[in-house]
């Protein structure tokens, strides 16, 4: 039986954050595995739906990309893409899907509209919470990417709800050539910088890091923080404390480098479904500390050291452990590949087809499954 499957392509529209990197990869993976399988038994025709405007981050040989539609934003998702995608498995990547169609599949990274509210407007909250509840009342197969994300789902949306739980990867990051254009020089030169990756949110808590550094001297050590957030996050203030510099966006070559010459890169979120910058943290060798809160323990494991995110000091001290121990970090370096390993973008793509091109369409909503 040739499986007719339809990919919602909204996602090519947006900036690129986690949510975005998993729905390409997915594709991208997808793509790569109907090429080369499309000879060995393999039936598919697959296609991505885009508004007009999408801009792919690389090619596509297997699968059809079409335009479709003269809407953008929610207005296509709902309207416009249920449309081309009639009597066609959809698949959703990106937490939303539209409520006209019936035979669909959605990736719900996580319930922090429920669990973690603020930093969303309520125009937002009301949105998400709605649409979550409508899909599950549907009856669309959910998915969702970490046993904790699974359990918060079920808190809010039904404590019988079938999830299938696959987890993502941070090795696309491997296959991206580093730059180290940005890396900084440190005053003095030969010191070192303990890396954070910032967000506007304030569930992703990076004021914490900056009270590390205030609490505890770190002679010799900057702070750098890489992404396109406004840098008032960090403080009260809205300015910089001496000694932490931020970046601004970067590419991921750019980003790569920046693992693999930091002391160690810091993660102190409050929320996370899943957490992809400490994986691609530790594929590129670099140390993790991290939050013991959410998804993190399942994702990082032994891998990394955590501390309590309202918990500056802890913080400090676990900075403390890193840079002051090089047998400290040296096990992390090493822990942290072995871990980083463990999880791919090809054995997550594997799962995901599974589901979406299984006989029976939708599936029983009993029994979770779980794949890592």
């Amino acid at each position: 039986m040739t499986v007719a499957i339809s990919i919602n392509g909204r996602f090519l529209t947006q900036s690129i954050s986690g949510v975005q990197r998993y729905a390409w990869e997915v594709v991208r993976q997808w793509d790569r595995m109907i090429a080369r399988e499309s000879g060995a038994g393999l039936i598919a025709d697959v296609e991505l739906l885009c508004p007009a405007g999408a801009k792919l981050p690389g090619p596509l040989t297997a699968i059809q990309v079409r335009t479709v539609g003269s809407l953008q934003g929610h207005p296509w998702e709902q309207w416009s893409l249920p449309r081309a995608a009639r009597g066609r498995r959809l698949v959703n990547l990106c937490n939303v899907a539209p409520l006209m169609h019936g035979s669909q599949m959605v990736t719900v990274h996580d319930a922090a509209v429920f669990a973690a509210p603020t930093g969303y407007s309520r125009k937002f909250l009301a949105w998400y919470r709605f649409v979550y509840r409508a899909l599950v009342a549907r009856g669309a197969r959910i998915v969702t990417v970490s046993a904790f994300s699974r359990d918060e789902l079920r808190r809010f949306l039904g404590a019988g709800l079938a999830i299938d739980v696959v987890h993502e990867s941070g090795d696309h990051i491997a296959e991206v050539a580093p730059d180290g254009s940005i890396v900084p020089q440190t005053d003095p030169p030969g010191g070192r910088f303990v890396l954070a990756v910032s967000s506007m949110n304030p569930n992703k808590n990076f004021g914490a890091i900056v009270k590390a550094f205030e609490s505890k001297a770190f002679p010799g050590v900057e702070l750098v923080v890489a992404g396109g957030t406004n840098p008032k996050v960090f403080a009260a203030s809205g300015a910089l404390p001496d000694g932490v510099r931020h970046l601004g966006y970067v590419t991921d070559g750019q980003l790569r480098a920046l693992y693999e010459a930091a002391a160690c890169f810091v993660f102190p979120s409050r929320y996370e479904g899943f957490g992809l910058p400490p994986l691609e943290a530790m594929m590129c060798g670099c140390p993790v500390i991290s939050s013991n809160a959410a998804s993190m323990p399942e994702i990082f494991g032994a891998a990394a050291l955590y501390f309590d995110p309202d918990d500056p000091v802890e913080l400090a001290e676990r900075l403390q452990e890193v840079l002051g121990d090089p047998a400290v970090s040296s096990r992390l370096r090493a822990a942290g590949l072995d871990r980083a390993r463990q999880f791919t973008w090809q054995r997550c793509a594997a799962s995901l087809w599974a589901i979406v091109s299984a006989d029976t369409w939708p599936a029983s909503r009993h029994a979770p499954a779980v794949s890592s």
